[in-house]
């Protein structure tokens, strides 16, 4: 690392800021590949940060489709190391990926949406796609998974301590403050299961605490009504399926009265957040402006409920949406705001059909892994599978179009590849660490 910063800061001096990036793109590059965990939280996180990162330094390669090569790459390099059968989803997530990939080739070429249906199509069976299945290939250990969320939570801690609070909320990066207040929820929630996971120190919990907290700030500030919303229900639905299942009790009612604490310190420390965050709340009932693009929302809800009754089957066609409404064939279409009556207008009743048995495949992992847990550490896991699957998908009710929303489908992806299942299923959840010593867990949860 000091060779980097060295080599970094030599290119800089005398050679300007694109050509110190150029310097480090190759070691960068090798590192990334090398750890690809962390590829991997920038990869499904890269439409938060990109933008303001390819203006400033004239990238020519979007950062997404750069990280994805290297997200394959190291796929390809450990299915040499350990076995390409290592590598492959289960059953259940590839039928149903295959599935609504399927519909989406089909209404292609039914209903010949336009060219921005063929680019929606490409966009999700390659990028969604790979977030969808990565985490099968790329998150196989406990100490894999701790890499991926300790990125996560370095990257949402970026968004409040590098970005400006602007009248909407918190933007950074180039970022919109729906985008911003998604990634840091999502930090939150990573911050939240390594401090479940047990640190081993006291210094690091100290450090995850503090995290927390930044990101708590950060969160109201961001003025995200829809990422706030989804932390709350992901949070509710968490103390619901626990004492359904008569687990976890106790941490549901630790947890939800710990992140209510977090808040309220942060709202006494930091009033201004809350202040902010209560005022974007209000505007839904008081502003003009947010009840106009209330209203805008609520009129594409009602043409994607039309467009559904008229083409009930296979839809509009994907991408259709705007071409079915007579607007044209946009470079970048206009889309319901709602990932289901997005499906259900421009996929129809297939489409829903395989969205739902993906979505089912995602949140019966999770929840049967809560059931199955034994000791902490398992139980700690189930807890953020399901947590960061119920977050994405309340979030992909509110904004986003399918492949916005990719972060629903690595959600997924995660559940399905890391959640313990029963014995002689043909999956187990992560491997355990060789260089771990294995710990006895005896608290109850």
């Amino acid at each position: 690392m000091p060779v980097l910063a060295l080599a970094f800061a030599l290119a800089l001096g005398f050679a300007g800021p694109r050509a110190a990036l150029l310097a480090l793109a190759v070691p960068v590059a090798v590192l990334l590949v090398l750890k690809p965990q962390v590829t991997l939280a920038l990869f499904l996180l890269a439409g938060t940060y990109k933008a303001e990162l390819v203006e400033s330094f004239h990238i020519p390669v979007d950062p997404t489709v750069f990280l994805a090569g290297l997200l394959l790459l190291g796929i390809v390099v450990g299915g040499f190391s350990r076995g390409f059968v290592t590598v492959l989803p289960d059953r259940r997530t590839l039928a149903g990926f295959g599935l609504l990939a399927g519909v989406m080739l089909l209404s292609y070429f039914v209903c010949q949406p336009g060219d921005y249906g063929r680019d929606k199509l490409l966009r999700f069976a390659l990028l969604t796609g790979l977030a969808t299945f990565a985490p099968f290939a790329l998150v196989r250990t406990r100490a894999g998974l701790r890499w991926f969320a300790g990125t996560v939570v370095v990257l949402g801690m970026l968004m409040p301590l590098a970005g400006t609070v602007t009248g909407e909320g918190l933007r950074a990066f180039g970022a919109t403050h729906i985008a911003t207040g998604r990634a840091v929820g999502f930090g939150l929630l990573a911050a939240l299961y390594l401090l479940l996971d047990r640190p081993r120190t006291a210094a690091v919990r100290v450090a995850l605490l503090v995290a927390a907290g930044i990101l708590g700030l950060g969160l109201l500030y961001s003025g995200s009504r829809g990422s706030m919303v989804a932390l709350v229900a992901s949070l509710a639905g968490f103390g619901l399926v626990s004492f359904g299942l008569k687990k976890g009790r106790r941490w549901a009612l630790t947890g939800l009265a710990a992140v209510a604490v977090l808040l309220a310190v942060v709202s006494v420390a930091v009033p201004a957040a809350t202040e902010l965050m209560n005022h974007r709340l209000a505007q839904v009932l008081t502003d003009t402006q947010t009840v106009g693009a209330a209203l805008g929302r609520l009129q594409r809800a009602e043409d994607a409920i039309g467009l559904f009754r008229s083409s009930p089957v296979l839809g509009v066609g994907i991408g259709g949406f705007d071409m079915a409404r007579g607007f044209g064939d946009a470079a970048r279409g206009d889309y319901a705001h709602n990932i289901l009556l997005e499906v259900a207008c421009e996929l129809g009743l297939a489409g829903l059909a395989a969205l739902f048995v993906l979505i089912w495949t995602g949140l019966s992992s999770s929840v049967g892994a809560m059931r199955r847990s034994h000791g902490r550490q398992e139980f700690a896991l189930a807890t953020m599978l399901f947590l960061t699957l119920a977050y994405f998908l309340v979030n992909a009710m509110f904004s986003g179009d399918l492949n916005d929303n990719r972060l629903l489908f690595a959600g997924i992806g995660f559940s399905a590849a890391l959640a313990p299942r029963n014995q002689g299923s043909g999956t187990r959840g992560p491997e355990h660490d060789p260089e771990e010593k294995p710990r006895m867990d005896t608290d109850e949860h």
